[in-house]
This record gives structure tokens, sequence and C-alpha cells, in this order.
């Protein structure tokens, strides 16, 4: 059984997430306002997002993904 994520360390994962979204914003050349109306939140709840001032719920996240191309599918391992 794996040991639960502690407050702290999830802070941390959404930070990293965070960071990831604006790098990958900026190399597909997308501004704030484009990104956020494209993942279906607002330009504000992103900039905290990318800042790791907020912490998102799994539809955020696949939402965020999903603008570019990624998807999560639950698929045994074989």
């Amino acid at each position: 059984r794996d040991k639960a994520v502690t407050r702290s360390e999830l802070s941390e994962k959404h930070k990293n997430i965070g960071r990831r979204f604006r790098e990958m914003r900026k190399d597909a050349g997308l501004k704030l306002n484009e990104m956020a109306q494209l993942a279906g939140i607002s330009e504000g709840y992103l900039i905290k997002i990318e800042s790791g001032t907020t912490t998102f719920s799994f539809d955020v996240l696949e939402n965020l993904a999903n603008v570019f191309g990624y998807t999560f599918e639950l698929t045994p391992n074989k």
C-alpha cells in the first residue's frame, strides 16, 4: 500500500504542474486568455495555477492537458 500524500507534497505537485503548463503554453505561443478560454477556466484562475498559488481539481487538470492533446485514460498495465 502506498503512503498517503501529505498536503505539503500535494501543494508541491500542483506548483510543478502549474509551472509545466506555463512552459507548454509559452512554447505553443498561447496567451493566457487564449489558453484559459480553451481550457474553460478564467484567466485569473490560470494565472494562479501557473504561479502555484492555488490547487485545482482533476477536471481542471484534464481540461488543461486536453489543450495540448493529452488525455487521461485508465488502462490496465500489461
